[in-house]
C-alpha cells in the first residue's frame, strides 16, 4: 500500500522517549480525561486495523502545520516538537476533521447536511439521554468516519488521522521549538494531581487515625472488663 506522510507535534519528552525506546505509546495517565469517544474509536481501530492491540492514538495532521501559529497553541517556555513522519498507509487511518468533531461530540454523521440540521432540532426537541435503539443508530452513522469515498475531493489540510504507534524508525525530522501561549494547561493538570494527592493523604491520615482512636478505645475498654472480671 507504500508510504504517507504525516506530522505530529509533540511534547519533549515524546522524542526523547523515541531516541531512547525507539517507540512511544500513548500514556492515558497523562491525558486530563478519556473521552466516551475515543473508546468507540480505540473499539474501531481494532477491527478495522491490522495489528492494532487496542491503546489509545496519537493524533496526526496530514500537512505540515506551521510553527509560526503552533507556537502560540503550546504552553509557554515548554519544548515541544514537530515529527514529520513517513508511516505505511496500513497503520494509519486518515478521516475528515468535521467527521471526527462530529463524533467527538456526538453528532450524527449524516451524507447530507439537512439532514444533519434535521437531526440536531429533534435532539433539541426530544433531550436526553436518547433511547437505546436511537443509541444504537448514531454509533452506526459514526462509522461513516471510516469510509474512504468521503475523503475524494478534500484537501489533506481538511483530514487528521491516528496510529498506535510511533516509532524511531518513523521519523524523517524532527524541528524543535518554545511554546508561547500564557495559559499553560500542563501545569493546571500537574497543580490538579497534586492537590488530589494531597487530599487523598490527608484523607488516608484522618482514616488511619480515626482507626488508630477506635483500636486504642477498644483495647482500653476490653482491659477495664478484664478488670471487672477478675475484680
Amino acid at each position: 500500500m507504500g508510504s504517507v506522510r504525516f506530522w505530529t507535534v509533540q511534547p519533549s519528552e515524546v522524542w526523547e522517549t523515541l531516541q531512547r525506546d525507539g517507540v512511544c505509546l500513548v500514556e492515558p495517565k497523562r491525558l486530563l480525561c478519556v473521552p466516551e469517544a475515543y473508546t468507540w474509536l480505540v473499539g474501531q481501530l481494532k477491527r478495522r486495523l491490522p495489528g492494532y492491540e487496542g491503546r489509545l492514538p496519537w493524533w496526526l495532521y496530514c500537512e505540515r502545520p506551521d510553527l509560526r501559529w503552533v507556537r502560540w497553541s503550546r504552553p509557554q517556555g515548554e519544548i515541544e516538537v514537530r515529527l514529520e513522519l513517513e508511516l505505511p498507509a496500513e497503520r494509519v487511518h486518515t478521516m475528515l476533521i468535521k467527521d471526527w468533531h462530529k463524533v467527538y461530540g456526538g453528532g450524527w454523521v449524516f451524507r447530507r447536511r439537512h439532514r444533519e440540521m434535521c437531526w440536531w432540532d429533534l435532539l433539541e426537541r426530544r433531550g436526553d439521554p436518547l433511547p437505546v435503539h436511537w443509541q444504537a443508530l448514531l454509533e452506526r452513522s459514526w462509522e461513516r468516519v471510516f469510509d474512504a469515498r468521503r475523503l475524494e475531493g478534500w484537501a489533506r489540510c481538511k483530514m487528521e488521522a491516528v496510529t498506535e504507534k510511533l516509532l524511531l524508525d518513523d521519523v524523517v525530522r524532527c524541528d524543535p521549538f518554545t511554546g508561547m501561549c500564557k495559559w499553560n494547561i500542563r501545569a493546571k493538570l500537574a497543580r490538579s494531581q497534586r492537590l488530589e494527592r494531597e487530599r487523598t493523604a490527608v484523607n488516608e491520615g484522618e482514616t488511619l487515625a480515626f482507626d488508630t482512636l477506635s483500636s486504642v478505645l477498644s483495647e482500653g475498654t476490653g482491659c477495664a472488663e478484664a478488670s471487672g472480671e477478675q475484680g
